[in-house]
């Protein structure tokens, strides 16, 4: 048993959380408080990060005799009703405590517009015991219950300029988007072990809050700045188009600045960046296997895209993107471009014509930053290749140097997919990337 004798006039039990655990304990003659429960709130504000007037309510783990209807004592941080015959008792919370052998996972789900006209979170104390190792319970959702997840869910709860906006919309608007996060997160509640989507809902709570994160941004007009969120190599950043900023004719070409911080290739490598956007022909929307893309360029005076048609390739996006990218040799220099290809095109776990889950990784892509970062080895290769023009003999000096492969690789699936005919493949396409070996 974790917990203290009650001779001690304390119990004390450990709780796993994103990995670490921590010990809490209940002092039982703490005379400020009528419900000792109520103690845990200022201990788990240390441990989460999470100020605790924003915990609407700590719910701890009882035993129940119906596996599958699992039940929990409520303290509620901001109960009016504050007597004995209502509050959580000790004998119930040492039975808890009891039963869960001194050891509880903490898990939470979120709300937006409750009473408390914030975001609030809802603890949850779950029996260590209950829970099978490497999976899911009620209310224990081990992809949820990550850092990277939770550190989303806390930027979002401890937001105040976010959440007076979502307060600020309308009434029905906010319950619209509040149900859609309800009915993801509360996938929670239902048998786990048994659903094989789970990663699914997870990631719709992250999508669903963006959404309403550009929302928020488009419906102030004062707003003169755009923001979206850029997936790469596994990490996600935030890019910002300031629309007042005199430093740049065109503004879309500030993501090339923000892009170089990002992949870690100087800008002046990076000659264009690609922007998905949503084409309709004639009233009917094109294929979703068929992208279309906004050029910008780096060299063009020309104000294409302009704001409009950003803000929508970005609506249209729901504010998330997956940065793709190609290396190619042009113009005596290793050259990169870039693809802003949305989210929802991608299929999870598959490729997308212009993002390869193969190359799209920090093994893969290391080398070609390595390549185009070294000056020496592009000297080398342009004195090779300058006075060539057969595209061919370009090609097999390319593989000599053993870069070949980091242009004109692609993935069985994209090269069926994307080039349908010999002719394409023999363009774009070579499979021969390798220098011959020996033996």
């Amino acid at each position: 048993m974790e917990q203290q004798s009650d001779n001690s006039g304390k119990t004390t039990f450990k709780v796993e959380f994103l990995g670490e655990y921590h010990d809490l304990v209940i002092d039982w003659n703490d005379d400020k408080y009528i419900c000792k429960g109520k103690q845990l709130f200022d201990q788990l504000e240390s441990i989460t990060g999470v100020p605790k007037q924003y915990i609407a309510e700590i719910n701890v783990y009882e035993p129940w005799w119906d596996p599958f209807n699992t039940q929990y004592r409520t303290i509620r941080y901001n109960e009016t009703y504050d007597f004995r015959r209502f509050a959580i008792t000790k004998e119930q919370i040492l039975n808890s405590v009891s039963y869960a052998e001194g050891r509880f996972h903490l898990a939470y789900d979120i709300y937006f517009g409750n009473r408390e006209k914030n975001t609030s979170i809802y603890y949850y104390l779950v029996a260590e015991s209950s829970v099978p190792q490497g999976e899911c319970c009620f209310y224990f959702c081990r992809f949820k219950n990550t850092k990277t997840v939770f550190n989303k869910v806390k930027d979002i709860i401890n937001n105040d300029q976010l959440n007076a906006k979502v307060m600020s919309l309308d009434q029905p608007h906010i319950f619209i988007e509040r149900d859609k996060i309800l009915a993801t997160a509360r996938r929670s509640d239902m048998p786990l072990l048994e659903d094989t989507r789970l990663i699914g809902p997870t990631r719709r709570i992250h999508k669903h809050i963006d959404i309403i994160c550009v929302k928020m941004e488009r419906q102030n007009d004062n707003s003169d700045k755009i923001t979206f969120r850029v997936e790469f190599l596994g990490e996600y950043h935030e890019v910002v188009i300031d629309w007042n900023d005199d430093k740049y004719k065109h503004k879309g070409r500030q993501l090339f600045d923000q892009l170089e911080s990002i992949v870690g290739v100087p800008r002046e490598f990076n000659y264009e960046i690609l922007l998905q956007y949503h084409h309709v022909v004639d009233g009917a929307n094109t294929s979703p296997g068929d992208p279309f893309y906004h050029n910008i360029d780096d060299t063009d005076d020309s104000n294409y895209p302009n704001k409009e048609e950003i803000c929508d390739s970005i609506r249209d996006a729901e504010g998330r993107f997956r940065l793709g990218y190609d290396a190619h040799y042009w113009f005596k220099r290793t050259h990169i471009c870039f693809f802003l290809v949305r989210e929802s095109s991608v299929p999870e776990g598959e490729c997308f014509y212009d993002f390869c889950r193969y190359k799209n990784t920090k093994s893969f892509y290391n080398k070609v930053k390595d390549i185009i970062n070294n000056d020496k080895l592009n000297a080398k290769i342009a004195s090779a290749i300058q006075p060539i023009r057969d595209y061919r003999e370009k090609r097999e000096i390319l593989r000599q140097f053993d870069v070949l492969k980091y242009f004109r690789s692609i993935c069985d699936d994209l090269y069926t997919r994307r080039y349908v005919n010999e002719q394409f493949r023999y363009m774009f396409c070579e499979r021969n990337l390798y220098l011959r070996t020996h033996g």
